[in-house]
């Protein structure tokens, strides 16, 4: 019997009880490379992006009038940041979370940069249109990406 055994263990047996050896250890165990599904993120970043349409489509119809001007509008800036700070410091929580967090800190150098614009003086409709475009493509960004993790994609 020892015969037996120490033949199956010489030469190209080992290799083969190696190769079994490591597809049985590996079989079950998945690399993840990036954070979970995360609902909550997924739900912030669609209502932020709506609330963020909301206010520009105001700022838009109320183009060349006092209505659009930085004082009467001045109160939305805070209130958005509070809510997408909520989503970094969620976001922040998760390991291997860096993409989405990466995304969010964009997010808020980006309304940053529109409270700015905004306070300087009286938004024009392109402008407003450019802002709308590039605000959507960051937010879709963000939901695409959460949408890959629910799916699994790695």
């Amino acid at each position: 019997m020892r015969g037996a055994v120490r033949r199956v263990f010489d030469g190209r047996g080992d290799r083969l009880v190696a190769v079994a050896l490591i597809i049985v250890m590996t079989s079950g165990c998945a690399i993840r490379l990036i954070s979970n599904y995360d609902e909550q993120i997924d739900k912030g970043a669609t209502d932020l992006q709506r609330e963020l349409d909301a206010f520009l489509t105001d700022l838009e119809t109320k183009a060349g009038t006092p209505g659009a001007s930085y004082d009467m509008a001045k109160a939305f800036y805070p209130r958005y940041l509070v809510d997408l700070r909520a989503l970094q410091v969620r976001a922040h929580a998760q390991p291997k979370n860096e993409l989405t967090e990466k995304q969010l800190d964009l997010m808020m150098d980006s309304i940053e940069q529109l409270r700015r614009q905004h306070e300087a003086g009286p938004l024009a409709k392109a402008v407003i249109d450019v802002n709308r475009n590039l605000f959507s493509q960051a937010w879709g960004a963000v939901v695409k990406l959460e949408l890959a993790k629910k799916r699994g994609e790695r």
